[in-house]
């Protein structure tokens, strides 16, 4: 279904308009009534210094630009009027070129007169040396169409819809869906295990990844794969039944906490999604035995045990080889680059289970 379908068969739920009074200016001044991060939006603050330089010149030399669209927020929602549905890192651009954030780019010229020149001007220095294209900048007039609606489901479609030309990733996707599982990954993430543990970057909502593979492995007696489609599969089913994810989230939670107490801040053994997600399957299934958990001091020393090994097997010393490599460790290794294959995760596993005596 087109996004232009989509809006006609909802015309009841919501209404379109065009904000009247959309010049630069007007749009600086409305930065602190405008939610730039509502839950369904991507990362912020992704773009090049180049790529943001490139649109500000676009704006000057007035290039034609995609128009950005707004949610009219319900009343009550706090001091924001609006969220940004799409056009976040070009509205982020234009409020940091007017905040000093970033200058004109070295090689800028502005085309209706090249003598002018600006490059490597910030606004203040461009509003002081030439006031009049300063002027021209404040008073573009951006196309802003305004979507006014309760129903929150129909924005996240929208932003997906937008979002098409630009793929999202799988884990913006299933973010953008709505519903009750995307809710519990966002509460999930706020843990102290993902805002403090984990040293895997949480940009593109990489944590949200994470925890759909923990929850996917919770749904299950069974280890299971972790590759895309089954991932998708899961989300569908508790996005289009309406399943209550609330015992799985429950059970995840509970076995993070024990992780908590585990993990350092930031943790080299927490670098790797791949890790992550094998230990964090390890404890749920001791925890499920009441089986003796695996320390960090056990974790350090599996790893000085496998970079040993790894250092016998790249040496040149052939004649010893049998005697001295473990080549469950070297299989561990390997399994290591199909971290979402089930086979490749039980091994894995089950090796480490092996190697901590539980």
């Amino acid at each position: 279904m087109s996004l232009s379908t989509l809006l006609d068969n909802a015309m009841s739920e919501f209404t379109i308009s065009t904000m009247q009074d959309a010049a630069i200016l007007n749009i600086i001044d409305m930065e602190s009534i405008i939610n730039i991060d509502p839950d369904y939006q991507r990362p912020g603050s992704v773009w090049s210094l180049s790529k943001k330089q490139l649109f500000i010149d676009s704006l000057i030399n007035g290039y034609d630009i995609p128009k950005f669209y707004f949610h009219v927020l319900p009343q009550g929602s706090g001091q924001k009027k609006y969220a940004i549905i799409d056009g976040r890192q070009r509205l982020e651009a234009i409020w940091g070129f007017a905040d000093n954030k970033f200058t004109l780019a070295d090689d800028f010229k502005f085309f209706h007169n090249e003598e002018i020149s600006v490059g490597r001007l910030s606004i203040a220095e461009l509003a002081e040396k030439h006031p009049r294209l300063y002027t021209k900048f404040n008073s573009r007039t951006l196309a802003v169409t305004l979507i006014d609606t309760e129903d929150f489901d129909i924005i996240e479609d929208m932003f997906s819809r937008l979002n098409e030309a630009v793929p999202l990733n799988a884990a913006e996707k299933r973010n953008a869906l709505g519903g009750t599982l995307p809710i519990a990954i966002r509460e999930i993430a706020s843990l102290d295990f993902f805002t403090e543990c984990i040293k895997v970057n949480p940009s593109r909502y990489r944590h949200h990844d994470i925890i759909v593979k923990m929850l996917y492995q919770e749904s299950s007696d069974k280890i299971l794969d972790t590759k895309k489609a089954s991932l998708d599969r899961f989300t569908t089913v508790y996005r289009d039944q309406n399943n209550d994810i609330s015992c799985i989230k429950i059970r995840a939670v509970d076995i993070l906490k024990h992780m908590e107490n585990v993990f350092q801040e930031k943790d080299v053994l927490l670098k790797s999604s791949g890790n992550v997600v094998l230990y964090y399957i390890l404890y749920s299934k001791l925890i499920k035995e009441n089986k003796k958990l695996p320390s960090r001091d056990d974790f350090i020393q599996f790893e000085r045990l496998r970079e040993e090994n790894r250092r016998k097997m790249q040496s040149s010393d052939e004649s010893s080889w049998d005697i001295k490599i473990d080549y469950t460790l070297i299989e561990y290794d390997d399994l290591a680059q199909s971290s979402n294959d089930a086979s490749a995760i039980e091994a894995r596993y089950k090796i480490l289970r092996q190697y901590f005596g539980v």
